[in-house]
């Protein structure tokens, strides 16, 4: 009697890992786009001429991520990037290209490296987009350019995740730390 639990626990088991790993193997793909498009982007938002030359290879060298669009609006955003505002718009086109790469490759989707690769691949992005979108000083007259400073400290930088609301985490009190650190023998004793 006991094969049969055994024969289909390792049936079981060996199909599900048959369907995780074809799930991770856009992994390396997606991080051999990162690597250029960030450097990119922080070159960009920095007033540097950006490396768009490693992006353009790194892109059609890994066609099975589907980054042709992002690409398109890479190069459109690359062909004024002399001016401040120019540059805002080649940024946020590699901010999307970054933000797609992760997405397609399944970067954003492990559970496991979910916190990690949502600081690396979503929010350092967003953070350095609009640091240089801060960094450009406003046009029109003072009370516009107060309007438009004021528009950009109201964005928020930083998100929480969608699979962590906020009323999840417990609380953790002095009370329950303390309760928590006394042995499981001694805890009786403790509540006379």
């Amino acid at each position: 009697m006991l094969p049969v639990p055994t024969i289909v626990a390792t049936w079981w088991f060996v199909g599900i890992l048959g369907t995780q790993v074809p799930f991770c193997t856009n992994e390396p793909d997606g991080v051999t786009v990162l690597g250029p498009a960030r450097t990119a982007l922080t070159a960009t938002v920095v007033g540097d001429v950006p490396d768009l030359a490693a992006v353009r290879s790194a892109v059609p060298a890994e066609p099975g991520l589907g980054l042709t669009a992002a690409m398109d609006a890479v190069h459109a955003g690359a062909a004024g990037a002399a001016t401040p505002g120019s540059r805002g718009r080649l940024a946020s086109a590699l901010v999307d290209l970054i933000t797609a790469t992760g997405n397609n490759s399944n970067l954003l989707l492990d559970p496991d490296s979910f916190d990690v690769m949502n600081a690396i691949v979503a929010q350092a992005p967003t953070a350095l987009l609009m640091a240089g979108q801060a960094a450009v000083p406003p046009s029109g007259t003072p009370e516009q350019q107060v309007a438009a400073q004021a528009v950009l400290a109201g964005v928020p930088t930083v998100r929480r995740p969608q699979c962590c609301p906020i009323g999840r985490s417990p609380r953790r009190t002095p009370r329950t730390a303390r309760w928590r650190r006394t042995p499981r023998a001694w805890r009786p004793l403790q509540r006379r």
